[in-house]
C-alpha cells in the first residue's frame, strides 16, 4: 500500500507542474488566425450642438378648430438649436483664421414635401421660420449665415398652419430633423 500512495504522491506533484504552462504549448493547436479591420475617421466641426438642443419637445397646446379656420394659422412657439464649442481653426499652413459658414435643414422624418402631421387632427401642418423671417421648405438648407467663436443660439419658430383641407379636431404629432453643415 505504501508503494501506491508515493506513485500517486508523485504524481499529484508532477500534475501542478504539467498545468504551469510549461506543457501548454504542446496541448494548444491553432484554431485559425483573423484580423480586426478598425477603422474610422477624424473630422472637424466648428460647433457642437449642446445636448438639451438635439432632442427637443415641443408642446403646442390646445388650438380651437375656429382659430384656425378663420386665421388660416393657430400659435406659434419658439425654440432653439444651440451651437457650443465653437471653434475656428486656421488652414493648414496658414496663420489666419478663415469665415466658417453653417447652414441648417428641416427634414420631416415621413419623407412628405410638408411638415404634415399624423394623428386624428387634419387640415393642418407646421411651418417653421427663422428670426429673419425665412420660412423653411423641408430638405432645403436656411441661408448661409456665419459661425461666431463660443457659443451661438439658431432661433426659430414653429407655428400650425391650414394646408387648405378640411379641417378635423383631434390630437396630432410630427417628428421633424435637422441637420448641420459647415464649410
Amino acid at each position: 500500500m505504501r508503494f501506491l500512495f508515493s506513485r500517486a504522491t508523485n504524481i499529484m506533484k508532477a500534475f501542478p507542474f504539467l498545468l504551469s504552462g510549461y506543457c501548454l504549448p504542446l496541448i494548444a493547436a491553432s484554431q485559425g488566425e483573423g484580423a480586426v479591420l478598425i477603422q474610422g475617421a477624424v473630422f472637424y466641426t466648428p460647433c457642437a450642438i449642446d445636448l438639451d438642443s438635439r432632442d427637443q419637445t415641443i408642446d403646442m397646446g390646445d388650438t380651437p378648430v375656429s382659430e384656425i379656420a378663420t386665421k388660416g394659422y393657430g400659435p406659434t412657439r419658439e425654440f432653439s438649436v444651440r451651437l457650443i464649442n465653437c471653434l475656428m481653426l486656421p488652414k493648414p499652413g496658414h496663420n489666419q483664421y478663415d469665415s466658417e459658414y453653417y447652414q441648417i435643414t428641416f427634414e420631416p422624418i415621413t419623407g412628405s414635401e410638408r411638415f404634415a402631421i399624423r394623428g386624428e387632427a387634419q387640415g393642418i401642418e407646421l411651418a417653421i421660420r427663422d428670426t429673419e423671417g425665412y420660412r423653411a421648405q423641408p430638405g432645403v438648407a436656411f441661408p448661409a449665415k456665419e459661425v461666431t467663436a463660443g457659443s451661438m443660439n439658431l432661433n426659430f419658430s414653429l407655428q400650425l398652419v391650414s394646408n387648405g383641407q378640411p379641417l378635423k379636431a383631434g390630437d396630432y404629432q410630427s417628428l421633424i430633423r435637422f441637420r448641420m453643415d459647415y464649410y
